[in-house]
């Protein structure tokens, strides 16, 4: 399983229907090597001053709760947090790990 991010400048409705779409096109696609794909996919809506550290970290979390509960699902972080699914980590203060 590969990870990669994106970068949308999209309300918060209008992201979670383009993800949506960019899953149901890659599911619905027949790749010539390996058929068909299904993914999942976490996100974060980036506001005020969050360090990049925070926003990779709450995506992961979105994205391994999609993974761990039925996988080819979109999920995200805020709504996970509003309906009880997962609890709020410590931010990260002033620090970035890049691997």
């Amino acid at each position: 399983g590969e990870e990669f991010g994106i970068i949308l400048r999209d309300e918060p409705q209008l992201a979670m229907t383009r993800l949506e779409a960019l899953r149901e096109n890659i599911a619905s696609f027949n790749f010539p090597q390996v058929g068909q794909v299904h993914i999942s996919m976490g996100y974060v809506l980036i506001g005020g001053q969050m360090l990049p550290a925070n926003v990779v970290e709450q995506a992961d979390r979105a994205l391994y709760y999609a993974k761990e509960n039925g996988r080819n699902q979109t999920c995200a972080y805020t709504q996970l947090l509003q309906r009880g699914e997962i609890t709020e980590q410590p931010q990260h203060e002033g620090d970035i790990e890049l691997f």
